[in-house]
């Protein structure tokens, strides 16, 4: 079996991220034309299942800011760059799945209850996850690592 390169796991977490993206707005899409679109309206008046999907979507990105932050704390500075690398991906992909979930759940409760709100809230979660992608830059950021190991990325 052929181990992969720093290279082609940074490429790969590029694609995953891009998928994640295309995939929730391709649901999106289909979720908005199968739902009863005449009787879609901006409510404010919630169900408890419509509040759950709400609250969802304002703490998710901040549960991904903190929980991104503590744990590439944790990453130690003196670790191999398979090894940053392995725990960084897994960083990036719980990041990625909060975002993503919250996004998923309030298209699917906008879909059970014709709330347009909910679908709005899912609409601009995904600009949050776009801006969320995978650079080099960001990765020299976050790992503190030096310019020999920039050039394996």
């Amino acid at each position: 079996m052929k181990k992969n390169t720093s290279g082609e796991d940074f490429k790969s977490l590029k694609i995953l991220h891009l998928a994640l993206i295309m995939g929730a707005s391709l649901i999106a899409v289909v979720i908005y034309y199968l739902a009863d679109r005449e009787k879609a309206v901006f409510s404010y008046d919630f169900q408890m299942l419509e509040l759950a999907a709400i609250s969802l979507a304002f703490i998710s990105p901040v549960m991904a800011y903190v929980i991104n932050n503590t744990r590439l704390q944790k990453i130690d500075a003196s670790s191999s760059l398979p090894e940053k690398w392995s725990n960084y991906r897994a960083i990036q992909i719980s990041k990625y799945a909060l975002i993503e979930g919250s996004i998923l759940i309030n298209i699917i409760v906008f879909f059970l209850n014709n709330n347009l709100l909910l679908f709005l809230i899912a609409l601009i979660l995904m600009p949050i996850l776009y801006f969320m992608k995978p650079t080099k830059e960001k990765i020299v950021e976050d790992l503190n690592i030096s310019h020999a190991e920039v050039e394996n990325l």
